[in-house]
């Protein structure tokens, strides 16, 4: 799935200027998820790095047993903005689209619906969106 998303968005990020790279374990990388609401997940999260990524930079995709991350390698966002991103219409600051602000809160509520969760953390550089599958 995350092949199939990172195939959906290989245009924008040439456009962009941006490099896709997936890590994934095989093995260790299988999700039980509606299809659908998978697809937006991972498209959501991507799209919305690549809209932060400056030109000539990767966005990561790491998919794992247990947990997903997207990062990109932009400005990341101000801590005092960090706690608006999950809210619908907020959009940040920086953005290369006209996008509405729906994006990360449709994420939010994907990860929800399926008992994960989903976090935003700032690095050295970029931000990284990850999401947690919880144990039952």
């Amino acid at each position: 799935m995350a092949r199939d998303a990172v195939g959906y968005l290989r245009r924008i990020a040439d456009d962009a200027s941006v490099r896709l790279d997936i890590h994934s374990v095989e093995d260790m990388a299988k999700w039980h998820a509606d299809r659908g609401a998978f697809f937006t997940l991972l498209k959501n999260l991507i799209e919305n790095a690549i809209q932060h990524a400056p030109v000539g930079t990767v966005v990561s995709i790491d998919v794992r047993a247990e947990s997903l991350s997207v990062r990109d390698q932009g400005a990341g966002v101000d801590p005092e903005q960090m706690s608006h991103l999950f809210e619908r219409f907020w959009r940040g600051a920086h953005r290369r689209d006209t996008g509405a602000g729906l994006g990360l809160a449709i994420c939010q509520e994907i990860c929800t619906a399926h008992g994960w969760s989903l976090t935003a953390s700032n690095g050295l550089t970029g931000l990284t969106m990850t999401v947690y599958r919880n144990r039952a």
